[in-house]
């Protein structure tokens, strides 16, 4: 075979997908290698079905003995491997109290040994003019990662195999050298649970030098580069690739003088105190600018760029400590309010609500706030777990959208959020302070589903979808999503589907175990990046879905789009909550006070929420504004999958405001609910 035989492990999603594709582009052999058997396989099907040369192996790049024989076998074929790019590798959010020797031990065999493994076997038979690449990251090259400490020693210990190989076999005519990616967009990336998480990468893309995350096909045409006869001279180097991030740094590290002025004001000596004091001035218009600057403060410290900063303030002697879904929980808008408030730390803890409930309710006093959806108030009122924030004490609260004091006649108050977060009927006392709330509905490919065919709950079950379906696994949602569908198929006529009576409970399950049997759904998520993931590789065409989800699939240049259901939306809202006995009443209390500001409400409006504060609408640009609350076209730069001239799916907030079908909302037959959705899992 004339072609070069390139060896990628880690083929099937992501960077090492997309350098498969690059490098069977211009006529190599690729041989895809991946855990995940049937990604690998769709990788090759997509390079033969575009005219190249491709074959699929299964491996664990874990096993020597997997390793051995593949490479063996490729030996023995071809006579020698020609590139390999050593990409496999994991990412586990662990802190180092949790760190046990299994998760470390796991994270370098497969990042660090797993790359050793491979090259390895591989090397006798190497000619000259061959060329390894390994995989490493700018956690290694540059900054340390809290949670991650596992993983930035394995990446360093990358640059250490780079530079020692490649010094071993410059003379036998075999480079070796490597990349450290900064942001991509990969499913890795979008896992809270991995690394930053969809919100958080949202949220960095804009502090981001080039102002935005790379892509897999980026990295990809540098490692298909540094494989080439033109990298013919270049060996034992580790090529950053982050879009300007690591320079920002070294810049603000050189002189950080040039970000003072523009983004803090400094008194010195002041005469109240004689004590040299530091206060931060917000512009709400230059919002995004001051985060840019404090972002890079952190990373000319050698820290992580979403490291925490400390600022002088009324409350340094407190700390606020929260848990709640990453939609709000990030670290980035706890960075934030430190840096406005002076709280003397802060900490966040992504949790699901079902998982945060159950360690509320079970007496643990690790949180002072939970970031709660409205619907589960009622298990903290019941159990004495909340206190409540007086509206008077936050200073905000006069810019609240009348969506959370107004009753809308066609609900009783308790199946509205206006009537779910006061513990007053005079509206003093919050239980829940809202931070961001929308209108939920239907993700769909629009190559595959018409307008139609996708403005209606009946959607996720229709048997034309079969097998394409998804369903989120959050039993308050889905049960009231069948109740939905069913009123329109004429099998029901609940009154209320955020609270269905236990016979309606019992036909919806039915129809739900049904469903599953005949295998209508692909996946019941939970996940922003497994919804994503399924929904941009088109295994799920339609999808009960969260528009943040929707809009991260358009990014990618995937089709989705966001349904207007003819039935109606779910509503639903999130905020803190303050736990009973926590001993930082009044950071707390800062800290709903300040996701009332506007400013906070940049970071979930561009991601697809709405903030409940009118402050927003001074906050942030004017034609954003328009834009993700009135119904306007955008206008300036494509960003992240939105085009000059678009619409949001379903315009303005007041439109999609109009058209709800109920709120969220704590069932009467709750306990029946759950069992029923256990026989659900369980069929």
């Amino acid at each position: 075979m004339d072609k070069r035989i390139v060896l990628i492990t880690g083929a099937g999603i992501g960077i090492g997908r997309a350098t498969a594709l690059a490098f069977a582009a211009q006529g190599d052999h690729v041989v895809v290698t991946d855990v995940l058997e049937d990604k690998g396989k769709a990788v090759v099907a997509e390079i033969e079905d575009a005219g190249g040369s491709a074959e699929f192996h299964p491996l664990n790049v874990r096993s020597t003995e997997a390793a051995d024989a593949l490479v063996g076998d490729l030996n023995g074929r071809f006579g020698g491997i020609d590139v390999i790019v050593a990409n496999a590798g994991i990412a586990l959010r662990v802190p180092m109290s949790e760190m046990t020797d299994e998760t470390w031990h796991e994270t370098l065999d497969i990042n660090l040994y797993g790359m050793l493994r491979v090259i390895r076997p591989a090397l006798p038979a190497m000619k000259e003019g061959a060329s390894i690449i390994c995989l490493s990251s700018i956690m290694g090259t540059n900054y340390g990662w809290d949670e991650h400490v596992h993983y930035s020693t394995a990446k360093s210990g990358v640059i250490g195999m780079i530079r020692g190989l490649a010094v071993e076999y410059a003379q036998k005519g075999i480079r070796v050298n490597g990349v450290a990616p900064g942001y991509i967009r990969t499913a890795q990336l979008l896992n809270p649970g991995h690394s930053l998480g969809p919100d958080a990468a949202e949220i960095a893309s804009p502090y981001i030098p080039m102002k935005r995350l790379g892509e897999p096909a980026e990295i990809a045409n540098v490692i298909k580069f540094l494989a080439s006869s033109d990298a013919s001279y270049l060996t034992g180097q580790v090529v950053t690739v982050d879009g300007g991030l690591t320079p920002a740094a070294t810049e603000v590290a050189n002189d950080k003088r040039r970000i003072t002025p523009r983004f803090l004001s400094i008194n010195v000596n002041t005469p109240a105190t004689g004590k040299d004091t530091m206060t931060l001035k917000s512009n709400r218009r230059t919002f995004l600018k001051y985060g840019a600057a404090a972002g890079a403060a952190a990373l000319g410290s050698g820290l992580h760029p979403w490291s925490r900063m400390a600022y002088a303030a009324n409350l340094s002697d407190l700390e606020l400590r929260t848990t709640g879904l990453s939609t709000t929980v990030q670290d980035r808008i706890l960075e934030m309010f430190k840096a406005q408030t002076g709280v003397g730390a802060t900490s966040g803890t992504p949790s699901t609500f079902p998982d945060a409930q159950t360690k509320i309710l079970s007496g643990s006093s690790d949180y002072d706030c939970w970031e709660i959806i409205g619907e589960r108030l009622p298990a903290l009122i019941a159990t004495d777990n909340v206190e409540t924030i007086p509206a008077a004490e936050l200073p905000n609260w006069a810019s609240i959208r009348d969506t959370f004091t107004k009753t809308d006649p066609k609900w009783q108050p308790q199946e509205q959020i206006s009537g779910q977060i006061w513990a007053d009927e005079a509206q003093t006392q919050l239980y829940m302070v809202p931070a961001v709330y929308n209108y939920d509905s239907i993700g769909y490919n629009p190559d595959v589903l018409s307008a139609e065919e996708a403005n209606t709950w009946t959607a996720l079950f229709d048997e034309k979808w079969q097998g394409k379906s998804g369903l989120n696994v959050d039993p308050l949602i889905a049960i009231g999503q069948a109740v939905l569908a069913m009123n329109s198929l004429g099998l029901l006529e609940a009154k209320n589907p955020g609270n269905p009576t236990k016979s309606e409970i019992d036909e919806a399950a039915k129809f739900l175990i049904a469903k599953k049997k005949a295998g209508q759904f692909r996946a019941l998520w939970g996940d922003f990046g497994e919804l994503v993931n399924l929904m941009a590789s088109g295994e799920m065409v339609v999808c009960d879905a969260w528009q943040p989800a929707v809009m991260a699939v358009k990014a990618q240049g995937k089709p989705a789009k966001y349904a207007t259901p003819k039935e109606g939306y779910r509503g639903w809202a999130i905020g803190p909550s303050m736990l009973k006995g926590t001993p930082n009443r009044e950071a707390v209390i800062a800290y709903a006070n300040f996701w009332l500001s506007g400013e906070p409400g940049i970071a979930v409006t561009e991601q697809g929420y709405y903030s409940p504060s009118t402050n927003i609408k001074e906050a942030m640009d004017p034609d954003k504004y328009a834009f993700w609350y009135e119904g306007q076209p955008w206008k300036g730069e494509a960003e992240r999958g939105i085009n000059p001239g678009d619409l949001r799916d379903g315009g303005s907030l007041e439109e999609r405001a109009s058209n709800v079908a109920y709120w969220h909302q704590w069932p009467d037959e709750y306990d029946h609910l759950i069992m029923r959705w256990d026989e659900f899992l369980n069929a």
